[in-house]
């Protein structure tokens, strides 16, 4: 039982490892998608983090209005619902913003991480084949490049966190109290669960990437790739 914890340890660092030296052999282009994915996860805390501010802001502001109350007028009802109607037109217009800003998030990132996962898989292709003509399992080798496809996002995720939950509640919303940014129209609000939805964005979009090197892994012939 030992001698099986050991050799799955080992197996575990030398994935690690071997992940490690090929960052170490392609570090501009990784770090160049990394940033990239960061850029993204920025983008979307600060729309998602605005969203969510206004949302918020406009329903306290509201509230004491759309109260009910039993001393109303049918005029006051009136005003009441019409207020009730732009809130929702409101909240369903910041909604539709969050929606496109996360697709064109989910789809350039795919697009970065997707870009760098092919090529790395095309440069490597020779290495595939020694894997191969070694004895690694199909398994293990594709375990390769499903963690190394994880690790990119998931570095651009924390660096992007860090840096838009900054630039939201810190930067950004002093700007906005103070008023010397006509960009942002209400306040930034980042709660917890908008970076664990910019976290799971990330997450399709490691696995996502992962898929085409992944289904390639499988094609390479171990003669064609380690022929001179």
């Amino acid at each position: 039982m030992t001698a099986k914890i050991e050799s799955k340890q080992k197996e575990r660092f030398s994935h690690y490892l071997y992940i490690y030296r090929n960052f170490q052999h392609r570090k501009l282009r990784y770090v160049l998608t990394i940033t990239g994915v960061a850029i993204c996860v920025v983008f979307f805390i600060v729309i998602a983090s605005l969203s969510m501010g206004v949302m918020l802001e406009v329903r306290g502001e509201l509230e004491p209005e759309i109260r009910p109350d039993e001393n109303t007028t049918a005029e006051e009802d009136s005003e009441t619902e019409e207020v009730n109607e732009l809130n929702s037109d409101l909240e369903r217009t910041l909604l539709g913003w969050l929606y496109v800003t996360t697709l064109i998030v989910f789809l350039t990132a795919i697009f970065l991480v997707s870009n760098t996962m092919i090529i790395s898989m095309l440069e490597r292709r020779r290495e595939v084949g020694i894997l191969k003509a070694v004895g690694v399992s199909l398994a293990n080798i594709r375990r390769l490049f499903f963690i190394e496809s994880m690790w990119i996002v998931t570095a651009g995720w924390v660096v992007g966190t860090f840096v838009g939950v900054h630039l939201s509640n810190n930067i950004f919303n002093a700007m906005f109290e103070s008023g010397e940014s006509t960009i942002f129209f209400g306040p930034l609000r980042t709660p917890p669960v908008i970076i664990l939805i910019a976290l799971l964005i990330v997450m399709l979009v490691g696995i996502s990437a992962a898929l085409w090197p992944l289904n390639r892994v499988a094609k390479v012939s171990v003669m064609e790739a380690i022929r001179p």
